[in-house]
């Protein structure tokens, strides 16, 4: 009896790690494919092409024209993953294996009050085993057909509550500062291993996030003496478990923010 039981319980861990390494399988990088018939191609247009790459808290969508960057907020595995982008759960990503042996799977984007949008993308594993083709002018952008801003439309990312200071997000890991009134750059910065989000925050305080694969941290840059200052940051480790973030007392100015300084500093 009691090596049956050992039995039952070890079938029942071994499976349930298996269970969690399958979980698991829609993180990393996912180059687009085009689907022709029943075969998936990449297709070459001469510039880098769409990906998603997938982290446990977001998804960083690289498009051929704009980036996207879309917070987890909590998953839902079952016949599918959905990932949320919040409670509400009106927008999220779901993943589905299109052919599991060669690493292809199909995305769908379902954004509250839009149309869907489903691609299919191959794992960085699997991506040598693709064929290439060579894109033809209904496959890719030219020249003629991108449409720029014109530079006097200001469009921020965020603005600060008086109205005075206002952040553009440039790629997933670079921001300009932007002194609204006067409409000059305050400062053009990127941030080394990490991707940048803002958080909704009604305050005269830059609401910042800064993601490190897994783990990520929130700090609110105040100005003073002309400079945008924290004293202190709140650090998640989502990997834990816990929702919960630890704030600590740090002194950093966002110019001279650097990821791994801050952790060294906190620890």
């Amino acid at each position: 009896m009691k090596q049956l039981l050992f039995t039952v319980l070890l079938s029942i861990l071994l499976f349930s790690c298996a269970d969690d390494k399958g979980s698991e399988a829609y993180l990393g990088k996912w180059t687009e494919l085009k689907k022709t018939g029943n075969d998936y191609v990449i297709v070459n247009c001469g510039y880098e092409g769409q990906s998603i790459t997938v982290y446990k808290d977001s998804v960083f969508s690289k498009g051929t024209m704009e980036d996207f960057t879309m917070p987890v907020d909590h998953a839902n595995y079952a016949d599918s993953v959905q990932l949320y982008s919040d409670e509400a759960e009106k927008t999220y990503y779901s993943f589905s294996w299109a052919d599991e042996q060669k690493g292809i799977a199909k995305w769908l984007f379902k954004q509250d009050g839009l149309p869907d949008i489903v691609r299919y993308y191959v794992n960085s594993s699997n991506l040598k085993n693709i064929k290439t083709i060579k894109g033809t002018d209904k496959d890719c952008v030219t020249a003629d057909e991108e449409t720029e801003e014109p530079e006097d439309i200001f469009k921020p990312d965020f603005t600060t509550k008086d109205g005075k200071t206002a952040i553009k997000l440039i790629r997933e890991n670079c921001l300009e500062l932007i002194d609204v009134e006067q409409q000059t750059t305050l400062m053009n910065k990127c941030f080394d291993n990490v991707m940048l989000q803002i958080r909704p925050l009604n305050s005269n305080a830059l609401p910042l996030t800064f993601i490190s694969g897994k783990h990520y941290i929130d700090v609110n840059f105040i100005l003073i003496n002309n400079e945008w200052t924290a004293n202190e940051v709140t650090i998640f480790d989502p990997a834990t478990g816990s929702e919960t973030g630890i704030t600590k007392p740090v002194t950093i100015a966002l110019k001279d923010f650097n990821y791994i300084n801050v952790i060294e500093q906190t620890e």
